[in-house]
């Protein structure tokens, strides 16, 4: 559901035709937009995602040191390319307040919210939001297919050639 949303993301972006562009920074997958200083990560939310709720939304995974670094710069501003652990001059996507697609699937709805995060609590996941941009949610109602159960009678058949 991750890289599905990530290509999505950017198909949409990138068809705007309006300065998007894709980064792809410590392998840290990005959609971003250098004129506007956004750019945009996609994450897997809790149950707290896409509503006004008393908690807080998080990842629904711990988040990595490269999270990190972008929550820091998002809190920062520019001055952190000051500090010791930029050696190499930023890329284009790291000049970018990252802003998170946060989605979590559940009650046969897909809810959303594009976030700024400004901390990662000491689960190393989201902490603290400067601002939440909550969107409608989408019904999955009719979505999601029921996989056939294979036919056992006949071994699958395997098709090898060139391309």
């Amino acid at each position: 559901m991750w890289a599905e949303t990530v290509a999505e993301t950017r198909t949409q972006l990138l068809d705007l035709n309006q300065g998007w562009d894709i980064g792809q920074t410590d392998n840290y997958e990005t959609s971003f937009h250098s004129g506007r200083g956004i750019a945009i990560a996609v994450v897997g939310g809790d149950v707290n995602c896409g509503e006004r709720t008393f908690c807080a939304p998080k990842a629904s995974r711990k988040r990595g040191p490269v999270t990190a670094k972008r929550i820091r710069k998002n809190l920062l501003g520019q001055q952190m390319f000051d500090l010791p652990e930029f050696k190499d001059p930023p890329q284009d996507d790291e000049l970018c307040d990252t802003w998170f697609l946060m989605l979590n699937a559940r009650d046969n709805r897909m809810y959303l919210e594009l976030s700024l995060a400004t901390s990662l609590g000491p689960d190393s996941k989201f902490g603290l939001w400067r601002e939440r941009i909550i969107m409608p949610y989408v019904s999955l109602r009719g979505a999601v297919v029921t996989p056939m159960e294979p036919d056992e009678t006949e071994p699958p058949r395997v098709n090898v050639g060139r391309k």
